[in-house]
């Protein structure tokens, strides 16, 4: 004998009572409350986020140069991992799989090493670099492949100085935008 096919829209509760099942509508889809809150915790996830602005003891400037155009490497993010196929942990996806550059083991259970390449601290060579909160040295992983030093920056000063020029007349442009200029002719007429 053949069962009907439940209503998708429900789904089976354990029972309080033993034998008994209960059942319960789905939760909302729609704008109801458990879809808020997920929006409030997911704000609340993004404000953190932004908040985070310590890096290496540098302050973080967030959303200086628009979306995309201007952000640390993923080697300086706080929980950015990659891990190589024989399960070594690295904080750069740029360096996975180069034996010596890994922070950890998925099964290893020691505290996790200070990734190698932000140990020498290369960016300190930046002085007073006014991007230096944005990229603080660029790729360090990119560079290293290049190079086989861990203690050089990869500087792409001109692109975040052109970056930085650009979203500045955007925002100019936006806030004040322009507007015909009438002439003392045109103005008589």
């Amino acid at each position: 004998m053949r069962r009907p096919r439940p209503d998708p829209r429900q789904r089976e509760l354990p029972a309080r009572a033993k034998g008994e099942l209960r059942t319960a509508a789905r939760p909302d889809r729609g704008g109801g409350p458990a879809r808020k809150a997920r929006g409030r915790e997911l704000q609340a996830h993004r404000r953190h986020a932004e908040g985070e602005g310590e890096l290496h003891g540098l302050r973080r400037q967030t959303g200086v140069a628009g979306p995309g155009a201007a952000q640390q490497c993923e080697l300086h993010w706080k929980n950015n991992y990659t891990i190589d196929p024989e399960g070594r942990v690295y904080k750069c996806p740029v360096v996975a799989g180069i034996p010596g550059l890994e922070v950890a083991h998925v099964a290893g259970t020691g505290p996790e090493k200070v990734a190698p390449l932000v140990a020498l601290r290369p960016w300190e060579k930046c002085g007073d670099c006014p991007y230096l909160p944005v990229c603080v040295g660029g790729c360090l992983g990119g560079k290293y492949l290049k190079t086989g030093r861990m203690d050089e920056v990869a500087c792409k000063k001109e692109k975040y100085e052109l970056s930085f020029r650009e979203t500045i007349v955007r925002r100019y442009l936006a806030e004040f935008p322009v507007t015909e200029v009438s002439s003392p002719a045109t103005a008589a007429a």
